[in-house]
């Protein structure tokens, strides 16, 4: 009997056996490769989770660490740009504590151009955007305008500024007028207006804070354009400053403007003029018979002639307005004793004693009768 059949039986259970177990072998493999992508997926998120709670705890060197061994785990990985760009942003914020500002530059400017090219609106990443204002606010407090790029670094706050979804006005408004400052420093009328234009842009907004403010703020970007020979942009600037004062202001706005214009020119040493403007807004006040703005104006001229040394007008001024402050003295009799206290301290600091006493003593009577302040 042949023996052919029973070999090639033989061959092919050989080859079987042969096939199943390369596919066990492979199949161990995927395992063991699947096995150490969840071993590193958990091992980076721990780490990630770690170092948030060791950073706000403040042991900032171990949070550093972390965050840095979770960021080398994913930052090539796709998917993982926006958490990669979190990270990056948390780290930044530790260097930017410790002032090392040129280490934060280059990932917070990493982490924003992955925000320009995504869409963060989910509650996952709402912490990103709030580490972004934060990001804004260090890198504000660490530049200063002797750095070499003094100018980058204000347009990066901007930049965080605009990409956290914050808008935070004063801040912004803020930096603009800092770089503005910036270029007409450096005579580049060009990058001047354009910041110009925004700021104006962003004081003109219906939902505008912190009025007064800035608008002292474009009044004296007028006059530096003029001190600089810009008239036209320096008249520019005045209109478009005076329209929006009037359009969310009507009633109060020239008697703020004039107020604004004196302090400026005093400031300029043009007393003359001050006095015609303090004059002016002064009327405009008893105008609208407003005794609250009447009073603060009175009060701030009287710091001014104090700062100025001259007792005699700033005694008289202090006088006025804390008569007026009589007629009008807020509740619980509040702002009369703020107005009585300062005009205390005015007179003790020029050897007026005994009248401060006098006053001193009222403000108190008053404190005793409204214990609760």
């Amino acid at each position: 009997m042949s023996r052919l059949p029973f070999l090639i039986g033989c061959l092919l259970l050989l080859q079987s056996c042969g096939a199943t177990g390369d596919t066990v072998a492979s199949d161990n493999i995927d395992q063991d490769q699947q096995h150490e992508q969840q071993k590193d997926k958990a091992s980076w998120q721990e780490e990630y989770a770690s170092a948030k709670i060791l950073a706000f705890s403040g042991d900032d060197a171990q949070a550093e660490q972390k965050f840095t061994r979770a960021l080398a785990a994913i930052e090539s990985q796709k998917g993982k740009e926006l958490t990669a760009a979190d990270i990056k942003a948390r780290l930044a914020k530790l260097y930017l504590k410790q002032g090392h500002v040129k280490t934060a530059i280059p990932l917070l400017e990493s982490a924003l151009g992955v925000l320009k090219t995504s869409k963060v609106e989910s509650k996952e990443y709402s912490e990103l955007l709030v580490l972004l204002d934060d990001n804004a606010e260090l890198l504000l407090y660490e530049t200063d305008s002797k750095d070499a790029n003094y100018a980058d670094r204000l347009k990066l706050v901007l930049d965080l500024q605009e990409s956290s979804h914050t808008g935070v006005h004063n801040k912004t408004f803020f930096v603009l007028v800092k770089l503005i400052n910036y270029y007409l420093g450096k005579r580049d009328l060009v990058e001047a207006n354009k910041y110009i234009d925004e700021a104006l842009e962003l004081a003109g907004k219906k939902d505008v804070k912190g009025l007064t403010g800035k608008m002292n703020m474009l009044l004296n970007i007028h006059f530096a354009l003029s001190d600089l020979g810009y008239k036209e942009d320096a008249d520019r600037v005045y209109e478009r400053t005076v329209a929006i004062w009037r359009k969310y202001e009507p009633d109060r706005a020239d008697a703020m403007l004039y107020h604004s214009l004196s302090h400026i020119y005093r400031e300029k040493k043009q007393y003359a003029r001050a006095d015609e403007y303090a004059r002016k807004s002064l009327k405009e006040a008893r105008r609208l018979n407003d005794t609250n703005l009447e009073v603060s104006m009175l009060a701030a001229e009287a710091v001014s002639m104090d700062r100025q040394g001259k007792f005699k007008e700033a005694d008289k001024l202090y006088a006025e307005a804390l008569a007026a402050q009589r007629k009008n003295p807020g509740n619980l009799s509040q702002d009369l004793v703020k107005r009585l206290e300062q005009y205390a301290r005015f007179l003790k600091k020029n050897g007026q004693a005994k009248r401060a006493a006098g006053l001193d003593a009222e403000a108190r009577g008053y404190r005793a009768k409204y214990i609760k302040f």
